[in-house]
């Protein structure tokens, strides 16, 4: 059964404006990344701008050989 409309609506389930994403995921948060090649790997929000999101994966040296020229992007070791 499906009701059109109620009497007293839930504020929690009222449909509002998505939070920008600097809000959603503040620089330093901990995040997994859910990307094609990498998928659920630990990540950590960089920077974020109005429609991008900058991420630092945790993958280990052997992966980032693999992934690198995947992803299309330089590998920056410290050690």
């Amino acid at each position: 059964m499906c009701l059109p409309e109620v009497v007293s609506e839930d504020p929690r389930f009222m449909e509002r404006e998505a939070p920008p994403l600097s809000e959603e995921f503040p620089d330093g948060s901990k995040i997994f990344f859910l990307g094609e090649h990498a998928y659920g790997v630990a990540a950590q929000v960089s920077t974020t701008t109005e429609s991008t999101l900058s991420v630092i994966l945790a993958v280990s040296n052997f992966t980032a050989q693999f992934l690198c020229p995947i992803l299309n992007f330089s590998l920056v070791l410290s050690i």
